[in-house]
């Protein structure tokens, strides 16, 4: 599920935004969050390309230019609906996984028929239930953002990938510089400090234009040691 459209609503009053903003204002509530997208995943597609979000799209391309075996493993991290699961898929991988907090939009992913399998749960919290070092690639898209998904996945991301697996983050740009936990650095950061620890070798850090409208996106791709 992608939070970070939130910012493009046309309506304020519009019950999925402001359900959203509750949800996401102070102290990640969970089950708060939860119920959001639960009532957003029957309109979410149709909003996703009212409001041009491009984000699956380019990390689609992005990761066919740096994996060129179609048939390794791939994670799809906070995957909604699927918009990046299809977007792969159009790319020619053919093995891909997503896990997604909300089984209502889980339900919706699954009748795109692109997931190998598909799992609900709390990704920082609670884990992914299958074994160390499953994935060649994770991919995460729109989901970093204050109340959703924070650096605080790295553990459990580096748990599940392999030698070599490819981390691709795409993300809304500003967001690096406005929510709490990433503004002053701390992200950059994060990864920097991952990758001169040899956790990871950093490979890429670019300004993705019109990601989602015509506001810009940021990518980040990390190759794990």
């Amino acid at each position: 599920m992608y939070h970070n459209t939130m910012s493009m609503a046309t309506g304020e009053d519009d019950l999925h935004w402001k359900n959203l903003y509750s949800a996401t204002s102070g102290d990640l509530d969970l089950k708060r969050l939860e119920e959001a997208y639960k009532g957003w995943s029957e309109t979410y597609d149709e909003d996703q390309v009212k409001m041009k979000f491009n984000g699956p799209h380019q990390a689609a391309q992005k990761l066919s230019s740096l994996m060129a075996d179609k048939s390794k493993k791939i994670l799809d991290v906070a995957c909604g609906t699927g918009g990046v699961g299809k977007e792969l898929h159009s790319q020619g991988y053919v093995n891909i996984d997503g896990v997604d907090l909300v089984q209502d939009m889980l339900t919706h992913a699954e009748q795109t028929g692109v997931y190998s399998r598909l799992e609900a749960c709390d990704v920082i919290g609670q884990g992914i239930s299958c074994p160390d070092g499953t994935y060649d690639a994770i991919v995460c898209v729109g989901a970093f953002n204050q109340g959703n998904i924070t650096q605080a996945v790295f553990p459990e991301l580096l748990r599940v990938a392999k030698k070599g697996c490819i981390i691709l983050i795409v993300m809304r740009e500003a967001f690096v510089y406005t929510c709490p936990d990433f503004k002053n650095g701390q992200l950059d950061t994060d990864i920097l400090m991952r990758a001169q620890n040899g956790i990871w070798k950093y490979t890429l850090r670019e300004t993705v234009p019109k990601f989602i409208g015509d506001l810009s996106g940021l990518l980040y791709a990390m190759e794990v040691q």
